[in-house]
Formats: C-alpha cells, structure tokens, sequence
C-alpha cells in the first residue's frame, strides 16, 4: 500500500512540474521558424539503445542528406554521438537535471521551442512522457513523428494525451521484436522503404587509451549493469578470469563506470590472475577504444555487448530473462560483417519479465535466471573464441 502511494505521489508531482513549466513555454514563448528547415532528432535513452539505433540513425542522415540534423540526446553521450559525425548540432540533455530542477527544465525547453524546428523526429519506441513527449511538444514543429509505442515507460491515459501532440505516429507491431528490427521498422514506415536492418558499427580508433592498455593481448570484463538484477556474482567473473589466465595467459581489463569499483574490486580479491581496474577511469569514447582493442569482451546485459559488437569484438553476454529478445539475442535483416553477441542464458518459464522478477530477492541480488547461468557453460562458449584467436595469431606470425 505504502509503495502504491509513493508512486502515485511521485505522479502527481510529474505533472505538477509539468503544469508550471511546461506550460508556460507554451503559451509565452514564441517559436520562430527555421529558415533551414531543420530537423530536431530526440534520442535521450540510455547508451545501449543509442549504440543500437546507430545504424539506423545512419539511414536517417541517408534519408535526409540535404537537412539540418540536430540532435538532442543524453549528456553522457553527447561526446559519444559527436565521434560518429553524422549530426550538424548536438545538444546535450542531462534527464535527472531535466526531471528534478524546473529552472533547468525550463531553459530547455524554451530553447528547443525558439530554435524554430520545421520537423521534429522522436523514433523511441518506448516514449517517456517527461522527456521525449514533452520535447516534441515545446518545439511547436509543423511536422511531429513519432512512433506509436507501447506501455513500457508511460501510463496508458498518458499516452493517450501524448499521442495527440504528433502529426504523425509511425505504426509499430505490438509482437516482440529486437531493436534493430524495429529501428528499421520506423525508418521504413517515415519513407526509407529499401532501408533494412544490420549491425551497428563503430570506427576502432584506439588513439586515446593507448596509456591505459597493456602490451600483450588482453580481454575485458564488463560486470556493471543498469538493475542489480542482470548482475551475474563477482565471484563467477573472478573465476571465468582466473580460467582465461591459465588457458590464455592473457590480461583482464575490468572496465565500467565509477559505481563498478566495488565490483571490480571484489573481482579481483578472489581472482589470481592478471587483472587492470579501469573502472571509472575512461569516457564513454575512451571505453570503445580500449573494448576495440580487446581479444574478447565479456559481460553482463549492457551497452558494453554492443559497443564490442560495433567495433567487431567477439562479445559474451550472461543474459537474464527480463527484456529477452528485444536487445539481445540479435536479429538482422541483412547479414552483418562482424560476429553477432554470444549469450549464455539459464531458460525459465518467467522469461519475459521486464525485469519484474517473481522472486523475493534482496536489493543487491541477481535474479534467479542470471545468478544460476554457470561458469561451466560460459566457459563452453568462451574457449573456442580463444582458440580462434590463437590460431589466427600464429597463422599470421
């Protein structure tokens, strides 16, 4: 009971925050039309779906090569999205900033509004009311697009509001699909009919971590996630890392953001072998390029599977059930120059979760479907990756 009116709390002051600020942009603040035709681009989810939707966001600037393309996303990505070059404006969002400080809101909003958009392009397929939506609105575009979504991150009469603020709403099938597919499902449906879905890809730079990055061939562990859920023990890491020593004799990186140096620690604290902690010590550009250079990543359901797949390294994902099939396991309509993702997953009946485990499970601990995924059955799939390497390197020697 008690949780059910901290939520509906937390709802009414959503919209209050809404009410007093946004509302005001709207009424006072006058937009002036682009003399550009420019196209605002709202992309503020987290860095997984933004790696996800680059080969997509490749067809748009395909689609709309004589535009202006703004792009708005999440500030920890704004460096990130700049290295791929396919934007004329970026302009970072910092969403806590955005949801919390009405001053702040404000500013953006009337920003985006007195830009004078001509279109306004919002391809998330999980929309969010406080972010996206309420975007799309405050720029008063004479073209709004969007995609018809789901129920994932909005109340049902939510959506229902926000759907009235596009002028056209792409529609998506209801059935699971993996995002890649339904990237290409919204460029398709806003008229880039022959464009069919692939891997995304990155440039392998390796020109800014070279100080971080050992000698000899390493590999990297990845054991951050968004939710404690996906979090597969840091004891198994510990002892997949002292197996890949033995067998491999190569190096481990521990990589991730700040958050992971407690995990990263423990890692190493039960692990015998070679181990360099590199969490919180490298941007998200810095991360591709010390992943770019790896043998072999493996990790938990993160961005980091993906950013290794962009940039063709072999990746290993442990894979819980909550979101499964929408991320991970890939699905393409066209054949891909690099090796998908492998996932090792433990199958239960509760699969398809989002990630609203069944099980009474305390705060920090992984649910049933990643903790029982078994060091043996990584192993199995991790050992032929490492013969491959080894082969091709003495081929080559």
């Amino acid at each position: 009971m008690f949780e059910k009116v901290q939520l509906w709390v937390g709802h009414l002051l959503l919209l209050l925050v809404m009410l007093i600020v946004d509302l005001p942009v709207l009424i006072f603040v006058s937009r002036q039309p682009s003399q550009d035709k420019s196209i605002c681009v709202l992309r503020l989810d987290n860095i997984g779906d933004f790696i996800l939707w680059l080969d997509a966001a490749r067809g748009l600037r395909e689609f709309y090569h004589d535009r202006v393309l703004v792009l708005l996303v999440d500030n920890a990505l704004a460096e990130f999205a700049a290295d791929t070059s396919l934007w004329d404006e970026i302009w970072p969002i910092d969403r806590r900033k955005m949801k919390l400080n009405p001053f702040y809101r404000y500013k953006i909003l009337r920003r985006a509004r007195k830009r004078g958009f001509d279109t306004v392009i919002h391809p998330t397929f999980s929309r969010h009311l406080m972010f996206g939506d309420a975007l799309v609105l405050a720029t008063g575009a004479i073209k709004r697009i969007g995609s018809t979504g789901d129920l994932s991150n909005i109340y049902a009469w939510h959506k229902k509001i926000s759907d009235q603020w596009y002028t056209q709403l792409i529609p998506a099938k209801q059935e699971p699909l993996m995002e890649l597919v339904r990237n290409a499902e919204f460029l398709r449906g806003i008229g880039h009919t022959s464009f069919r879905a692939k891997c995304p890809q990155l440039s392998r730079l390796q020109q800014k971590t070279k100080q971080f990055l050992p000698t000899t061939p390493y590999y990297v562990l990845f054991p951050g996630a968004s939710l404690a859920l996906k979090k597969w023990p840091s004891s198994s890491f510990a002892q997949i890392a002292d197996w890949l020593f033995e067998y491999s004799k190569f190096e481990g990186v521990i990589c991730g953001a700040s958050a992971e140096q407690v995990d990263a620690k423990k890692i190493q604290g039960s692990s015998k072998s070679v181990l360099r902690d590199l969490t919180g010590s490298t941007s998200l550009s810095e991360l591709s390029d010390v992943i770019s250079g790896a043998a072999l990543l493996i990790s938990n359901d993160t961005s980091a599977v993906h950013m290794a797949t962009a940039v063709g390294v072999p990746a290993v994902c442990i894979l819980g059930g909550g979101h499964y099939g929408r991320f991970l396991p890939y699905q393409t309509e066209l054949p891909c120059s690099t090796q998908l993702p492998i996932t090792v997953v433990h199958s239960m009946d509760c699969f398809g979760c989002n990630w609203q485990c069944q099980y009474n499970l305390e705060n920090d601990e992984p649910a049933p479907c990643v903790a029982r995924v078994t060091v043996e059955s990584v192993v199995k799939v991790v050992r032929p990756v490492i013969d491959a390497i080894v082969d091709n390197r003495d081929t080559n020697l």
